[in-house]
């Protein structure tokens, strides 16, 4: 009856800690991607780090590029892309680095604020892909600091360890009941 009770209490704590620590793991700032179609060419714009650039540090633009034709290769493509806010061009760059054939442009966004996105793709070959755009007024959003994103990893490895103690103290103080206590004497040793 006691081991039961004790198997009861030690899966009910571990349970609270696996629910609270996926409360914590799936509170990490999300945004939806950017998504745009322009003719046979579906794009996707996922901004690196997690879809919230940090303010002063390099964030990197995925452009994730499917072409229902099979035409597109990023080898191929001249690609630009422009950076503005409110309406007003503040970074424009052709340099892009090919990864699996997406597009990957890299910039430092200078401060908080909403950024709107445009970026042009042409062939640089006869036949190649068709032309495509992918335009959003604020496609990236920008608010945290370098601070911010530090502090923030250190109260979730702080409530990581807490917890861990805590189960740790827990799991020992039911083991230690169902001892006996301190001082037990085990009548069967040396019959």
């Amino acid at each position: 009856m006691r081991s039961t009770n004790l198997r009861i209490r030690i899966k009910f704590v571990l349970f609270l800690f696996f629910l609270v620590s996926s409360l914590f793991y799936f509170s990490a700032p999300a945004q939806a991607h950017s998504v745009e179609t322009d003719g046979s060419v579906l794009m996707m714009l996922h901004a690196s780090p997690d879809d919230s650039p940090i303010i002063g540090q390099q964030a990197s633009l995925i452009f994730y590029i499917t072409d229902s034709q099979k035409k597109f290769k990023a080898t191929e493509c001249n690609c630009r892309l422009d950076i503005f806010t409110n309406d007003t061009i503040i970074f424009s760059t052709t340099t892009f680095d090919n990864v699996k054939n997406n597009v990957v442009f890299s910039y430092i966004f200078p401060q908080k604020g909403t950024y709107g996105i445009k970026f042009i793709a042409a062939p640089l070959v006869k036949q190649g892909f068709q032309n495509f755009a992918f335009n959003d007024d604020d496609a990236v959003v920008v608010s945290r600091t370098i601070e911010q994103v530090k502090a923030a990893k250190a109260f979730i490895l702080r409530v990581y360890l807490g917890l861990g103690i805590l189960i740790l103290l827990l799991v020992v103080l039911f083991i230690y009941k169902k001892c006996g206590g301190v001082g037990h004497n085990d009548s069967s040793v040396g019959s």
